[in-house]
C-alpha cells in the first residue's frame, strides 16, 4: 500500500492561508498577493503570511514585491510557502563614452588598464606611478619613494595639459589646470579602470587637452557580500641597510544586494612611510563609500572618497655632486629654506561627492547626469632663514629695527567646486546622437600668515596675515556629438562644442 500525502495551503470555500519567504527563508512583509480580478487582493503581513478570500471567477494569483521576480500560480495550485526570488538588475559602469575612445573609431592613441592589472601592479603609492608602463607617458616622485607628490607627463607635457576625470568629473584644478593625486591618498585601490590617450583630443567636460586625457573610474559594486581585511609592509634600503619603513592597512566593506535594489561599499586605509630621502616622511589616510540603487529602468549612485594626508616636503632638486656621496640627500637650499625643520610639512584635505544618476527613457534613448561637489583645504609650513620682514608686512618697530631674520610662515587656501554634468544618448540604426553640457561655480580664498619670527616682540598678533586673495569662476560649456556608421569598416565622428 502507498501512502501519499500532499500540503496544501489551507483552503476553504472562501479563503486561502499562506507564507511568503525569500530564498533564504525569511518571511517577507508588504508583498502584493494580486488576481486576475480586479480589486481582488491582498498584502502580506510582518510575518509573510496572508490571507485571501476567493472571489468569483478568480482563477490566478500573482505575488509580487519590488526588488523580487514576481511569481505567478493557477488557484488550486497555490504552495504552503511561496518563494521569491531576488531580481538582480543592470549595474551600468559610469563612464563617459564621449571622452573614451574607442578602437576603430578614435583616431588617437590610447591605452586601457582594466581592473585585473590594477590589482596586479598596485599596492601602495600615488596613482601617477600605476601609469609608470605606460607608453609615452613618464611619472617621478619628489621623494624617491611610492609615497609623496607625484607626477606624469605624456609625450612631454605635464599634468597642466593632460585633461584628467573621475567618473566623468574634471579633476584638474581650476586655478592652475594642475592635478594633485597627493590630496588623493591610496586612490588607486578605489579603481576599476582607466584610459590613457596621448596626443590631442577633444575634452567635452573641461579645456581642450594638449598632451592626452586621463578616464578614471571608481570600483564598481560586489555582488557577494565580504569583508577583506589587508596589512602590508616593507622597506627601503641604502647601501644595503635599512633606512625606512613602509606600510599600509586597509579594511573593505561590499554589502552585496539588499532588497533586491540596493549595494553599499566601503573601504578605509593608512599609509605611512619614513621616505627614501632624509625628512621624506608621509602619512595618508584614506576611504572611499559608495551606495547605489537599482531600479528596472534607472541607477543612482553616490561616491564620496578622500582623506587626510600630511607629509614632510622634498621637492627641491639635488645635485649631480651631492647625490654622488649620499643619494637621500635632501638639502634644501642653503641659507634659504631649512628642510630640516621639523615642521616643513604640506597638510590637506580634499573630499569629493558625486551623484550619479542614469535614466532609461526608451529602449535606445537614455539620460545622465552627474552632480558633484569638490572640497579643499590645507596648508603647508615652512622655515625661511635670514628673510626680510618688510616682505611679510613686519614692521621693524616690534623686531626691535632688525630688518631681516628667521621667519615660520604657512600658505593656506580653501576652494569650492560646484558642478553638473548632463547628457543625453539616442540611439539610431547607424549610430548615435549625443548632447550635454558642463557647469560649475569655483571660489577659492589663499592666504598666508606668519607663526613665528626671529627678534618679534609680543605686539605683533598671533597668525599674522601678509597676504590674502580670493578667485572666482563660472563656466558654461554645451556640446553635441554624432557618431555615424557609413559602412561595417568605415565611420564618421562629429563634435561641435561651446
Amino acid at each position: 500500500m502507498i501512502l501519499l500525502l500532499l500540503v496544501v495551503p489551507a483552503v476553504s470555500a472562501e479563503t486561502i492561508i499562506g507564507q511568503i519567504t525569500n530564498s533564504d527563508g525569511e518571511p517577507l512583509a508588504g508583498v502584493s498577493v494580486s488576481t486576475n480580478v480586479s480589486g481582488e487582493g491582498t498584502l502580506s503581513d510582518i510575518n509573510g503570511q496572508f490571507l485571501l478570500e476567493i472571489a468569483k471567477g478568480i482563477k490566478r494569483v500573482t505575488f509580487s514585491s519590488v526588488g523580487y521576480q514576481s511569481r505567478q500560480f493557477q488557484i488550486d495550485k497555490i504552495p504552503t510557502e511561496v518563494v521569491l526570488k531576488r531580481k538582480c538588475y543592470k549595474l551600468s559602469p559610469i563612464i563617459v563614452s564621449a571622452n573614451r575612445a574607442a578602437v576603430g573609431i578614435t583616431p588617437i592613441a590610447f591605452e586601457n588598464i582594466t581592473e585585473e592589472e590594477i590589482e596586479r601592479d598596485y599596492t601602495v603609492g600615488e596613482f601617477p606611478l600605476l601609469l609608470k608602463a605606460t607608453p609615452n607617458l613618464y611619472t617621478y616622485s619628489d621623494a624617491g619613494s611610492s609615497l609623496g607628490y607625484s607626477y606624469m607627463r605624456i609625450r612631454g607635457f605635464d599634468d597642466k595639459r593632460i585633461a584628467t576625470y573621475i567618473n566623468g568629473v574634471p579633476l584638474n584644478d581650476p586655478e592652475d589646470h594642475a592635478t594633485y593625486f597627493f590630496d588623493l591618498p591610496d586612490f588607486a585601490s578605489n579603481i576599476t579602470d582607466i584610459q590613457v590617450q596621448r596626443g590631442v583630443g577633444n575634452s567635452l567636460y573641461g579645456d581642450a587637452s594638449f598632451g592626452g586625457a586621463i578616464n578614471i573610474v571608481t570600483t564598481g559594486f560586489g555582488r557577494e557580500r565580504q569583508v577583506t581585511l589587508t596589512a602590508g609592509y616593507g622597506e627601503y634600503t641604502s647601501n644595503g641597510k635599512s633606512v625606512s619603513d613602509i606600510y599600509k592597512q586597509s579594511i573593505e566593506y561590499s554589502s552585496g544586494l539588499v532588497d533586491g535594489r540596493w549595494l553599499f561599499g566601503g573601504h578605509f586605509s593608512k599609509q605611512k612611510t619614513g621616505g627614501y630621502r632624509y625628512n621624506s616622511w608621509y602619512e595618508g589616510w584614506s576611504y572611499y563609500f559608495s551606495i547605489a540603487r537599482l531600479d528596472p529602468r534607472m541607477t543612482t549612485e553616490l561616491h564620496i572618497y578622500g582623506g587626510p594626508i600630511r607629509a614632510h616636503l622634498a621637492y627641491y632638486g639635488v645635485g649631480r655632486e651631492t647625490l654622488k656621496n649620499d643619494h637621500r640627500a635632501n638639502p634644501g637650499i642653503p641659507g634659504w629654506d631649512d628642510l630640516t625643520y621639523s615642521n616643513y610639512t604640506d597638510n590637506f584635505n580634499q573630499p569629493h561627492y558625486q551623484l550619479y544618476n542614469r535614466y532609461e527613457i526608451s529602449d535606445n534613448i537614455s539620460l545622465s547626469n552627474t552632480f558633484y561637489y569638490i572640497r579643499g583645504k590645507g596648508y603647508y609650513e615652512q622655515l625661511k632663514v635670514g628673510r626680510g620682514y618688510a616682505e611679510y608686512n613686519i614692521d621693524t618697530s616690534v623686531t626691535g629695527g632688525v630688518e631681516y631674520g628667521d621667519i615660520v610662515p604657512q600658505k593656506w587656501v580653501k576652494k569650492n567646486q560646484y558642478g553638473w554634468n548632463p547628457r543625453l544618448d539616442i540611439e539610431h540604426e547607424h549610430g548615435t546622437h549625443s548632447f550635454g553640457g558642463s557647469f560649475y561655480l569655483f571660489d577659492s580664498e589663499h592666504w598666508g600668515q606668519v607663526v613665528w619670527a626671529e627678534h618679534v616682540s609680543n605686539d605683533i598678533a598671533p597668525q599674522h596675515m601678509y597676504y590674502r586673495h580670493t578667485a572666482e569662476k563660472q563656466v558654461a560649456s554645451f556640446f553635441a556629438q554624432e557618431y555615424y556608421r557609413l559602412t561595417d569598416r568605415l565611420a564618421a565622428q562629429m563634435t561641435a562644442q561651446i
